[in-house]
């Protein structure tokens, strides 16, 4: 239904209901007892994990040609593309990401080009307080009748990945332009968490923003971050550590990942976030090594 090149949107605002039940029920069956709605809000959205956003949002616009300012910064892997020029010409490298529905496609042939760049205009809102109120009904309706030890968690996009790639021409500075994003992400996160269950915070971009600044070393995204796990914390002001799940990773896409920063060297600004609970996806072979890294990391004390 969501894969269909034309979509009966009511047809499937109609369904949603009864597929987050029967995704719940599936997890519950398998032992799972920190539930999710299955992300089929997400899966429906353009841009799959962040595209469903962009109805909730306001305050950005995007231009085209010479009404467009430059690229803020570098596209998707542009350090590997820089070693694997050819690869990334064949467009294949989009397998696994960036389809309505993962794992996505494959499509030989050079990538369009971005369309447009996103600016921001004037102060960011959000205005999705109706769809996020009903992503939490189904999932609140699925879990009714469950065990008391099952929780519930919906996935929200994190400030960075919202509001740090595009190019901000209303704040007057960087660092006011994503606390402002900050404070439109929360009221989302405050309305997952008022109604009883976790918020997972999807910021992938705390570990791929060094993809997209090839001059960077180490410390240069090291005192990006430092700044970013500011803006992270100012999202989640308000909120109880109890009701917050943290995920980062080096995205889904079947590409090289061979110039990937490495956990061990971020690992302890990731751990400034205010959240119990942190995910890190380990998903490629690139990455099947990092969960030694929690070996050397000091955590917290259970009940923190």
């Amino acid at each position: 239904m969501l894969a269909k090149e034309q979509r009966d949107e009511s047809a499937v605002r109609s369904r949603l209901a009864d597929a987050v039940q029967e995704v719940v029920d599936l997890q519950i069956d398998s032992g799972i007892d920190v539930i999710n709605d299955g992300e089929y809000v997400k899966a429906g959205a353009a841009g799959a994990y962040a595209g469903y956003i962009q109805a909730r949002v306001t305050g950005w616009e995007r231009r085209t040609g010479e009404d467009a300012p430059p690229p803020k910064r570098g596209g998707t892997a542009e350090r590997d593309r820089k070693l694997f020029p050819g690869f990334y010409e064949s467009g294949l490298w989009m397998s696994g990401s960036g389809g309505p529905v993962r794992p996505g496609f494959a499509t030989p042939g050079r990538p369009p080009a971005p369309p447009a760049v996103k600016v921001c205009v004037e102060p960011v809102r959000y205005v999705g307080h109706e769809a996020i109120a009903a992503d939490i009904t189904a999932l609140q309706y699925a879990l009714k009748g469950k065990d008391d030890d099952t929780e519930g968690f919906i996935a929200s996009l994190g400030p960075l990945s919202l509001g740090a790639g595009a190019v901000n021409e209303h704040y007057s500075s960087e660092e006011e332009y994503l606390m402002a994003v900050a404070e439109v992400m929360r009221e989302e996160y405050r309305a997952i968490t008022d109604a009883g269950l976790i918020v997972q915070v999807d910021e992938p971009e705390f570990l791929t923003t060094w993809t997209f600044y090839p001059e960077w070393k180490v410390k240069d995204l090291r005192r990006y971050l430092e700044m970013a796990v500011e803006v992270i914390n100012h999202s989640l002001e308000g909120i109880p550590l109890e009701q917050v799940r943290f995920h980062s990773c080096w995205g889904s896409g079947h590409r090289p990942h061979t110039t990937d920063v490495e956990l061990r060297h971020v690992v302890d600004l990731l751990m400034g976030v205010n959240a119990q609970c942190y995910a890190i996806e380990g998903g490629n072979v690139r990455h099947a090594h990092e969960w030694r890294v929690w070996e050397d990391v000091d955590l917290p004390e259970a009940g923190w």
